[in-house]
């Protein structure tokens, strides 16, 4: 044994000449350097092990998953009989469900070490995980220049999904609650004659983040869908506007040779990696327009969203936005769903992905989105319309009044904190 380990450390003095470090091995590992599984959409560690070649100095790593290059601090190691350590860094979590190519490098190393990770998939085609209790307050407050017959204000009320359960809501008094076209709810605040109104809503929701199965969910074609089961989620929207000759042409040349057969979950995801590989994410503070993405290849979470539900309608995937917030102060954000029937709504987060790997060889945060469980949803599509008050974009609340009278000053109040973490 020790002939052989001699043996093996002269050959890499003799290959590594002018190399003072040999990365032996990458291994996936808790903060401690023990193997663990890597789970889709769950955190490990990444651990080398090295072999370090001469005396003690100051060593400058570098690692490379699929959503990040980064270089660790200098790292000085001390002396070991055999010349053998290992270098823990984390966190890192598999933001799809595929396989993970990861690189180490050295500057003091010949070349630089790559090996693939497959990690397990969720047990089944969509799964909620890590749930955590979320707290939310949302209002509005308005003051016009005079007297109005009437000013009404449109709060949106959290949603029930595959992810989120309401666990409990506080309205304001007088607030009538209302169902728009799609069922959801919404609560609609009105006083008469007066020229200003505040109001303020409460709730509390389990949240959970979300991953998926692929190899399920692509057993689905694209031959299975019902356009009078999704009629609603297959129509233009006036900020999702999939009948737009250029989106379609768009769409069709991302799905370009799929057919009938072709499974919906690899037709979205076209669409969905065409999408990052031409845009980069620019602040704008702007209601959502699919079209203003495609033409400017840019956008912030609302345009990507729009742009990606639009070309899944344009050639047939059911698609809709969710609106909604997340941990913090006015952290507000919209991301995507598209259907895969018999299986259900996959949340998709292009926003997300665009600002972590801009060639797109990897589809991140599509179906996997761990931090969803750092988030309300409030509503679902983008055009709403109930109770004889409509809009094409409910995020925040909407304020209404009577003609004859120019809006003084208005606020928005929003925030979310977590309050508790379910075991």
């Amino acid at each position: 044994m020790r002939r052989t380990l001699a043996l093996a450390i002269l050959t890499s003095l003799v290959s590594f000449a002018n190399a003072t470090v040999k990365i032996l091995d990458l291994r996936v590992t808790d903060s401690s350097g023990r193997n663990v599984e890597m789970k889709v959409g769950e955190q490990y560690y990444l651990c080398a092990d090295i072999l370090v070649l001469n005396q003690t100095r100051p060593y400058s790593f570098t690692y490379s998953t699929p959503d990040r290059n980064k270089a660790t601090p200098r790292i000085t190691f001390g002396v070991r009989s055999n010349g053998t350590y290992h270098v823990v860094w984390g966190t890192f979590v598999p933001l799809y469900d595929g396989a993970q190519s990861i690189s180490v490098s050295c500057t003091s190393a010949s070349s630089i070490f790559s090996k693939s990770f497959t990690p397990t998939p969720s047990n089944s085609a969509i799964e909620s995980f890590n749930s955590k209790t979320l707290s939310a307050s949302w209002g509005a407050s308005v003051t016009l220049d005079r007297t109005t017959k009437q000013i009404a204000a449109w709060l949106p009320v959290p949603i029930d999904s595959s992810n989120q359960t309401v666990l409990s809501s506080a309205w304001p008094g007088g607030a009538q609650q209302l169902s728009n076209e799609s069922g959801d709810p919404a609560e609609i605040v009105s006083v008469a004659n007066s020229r200003s109104l505040s109001v303020q809503a409460t709730s509390s929701v389990l949240a959970s983040g979300v991953r998926i199965s692929a190899a399920q969910l692509s057993s689905v074609p694209m031959s299975s869908i019902s356009r009078d089961e999704f009629r609603s989620w297959l129509s233009a929207e006036t900020r999702a506007q999939s009948s737009n000759a250029q989106i379609v042409n768009f769409a069709k040349t991302a799905t370009r040779g799929m057919t009938s057969s072709t499974s919906v979950y690899d037709a979205a995801k076209a669409i969905y990696q065409s999408i990052l590989s031409r845009s980069t994410y620019t602040k704008r503070n702007s209601a959502p327009d699919a079209l203003y993405a495609l033409q400017n290849r840019k956008g912030e979470c609302g345009d990507l969203s729009a742009l990606f539900v639009a070309s899944c309608r344009a050639v047939g995937i059911p698609a809709r936005a969710v609106t909604g917030f997340a941990t913090g102060t006015s952290q507000w954000h919209v991301w995507a769903e598209f259907n895969v029937p018999g299986y259900g709504w996959v949340s998709v987060d292009p926003a997300y992905a665009v600002t972590l790997q801009p060639k797109a060889t990897t589809p991140l945060y599509f179906g996997v989105i761990p931090e969803m469980n750092n988030r309300i949803a409030m509503s679902v599509g983008f055009s709403h319309s109930v109770g004889g008050f409509s809009t094409d974009f409910l995020q925040t609340p909407q304020v209404y009044w009577t003609s004859g009278s120019r809006m003084k000053s208005g606020q928005l109040i929003s925030q979310l904190v977590v309050s508790a973490n379910q075991p």
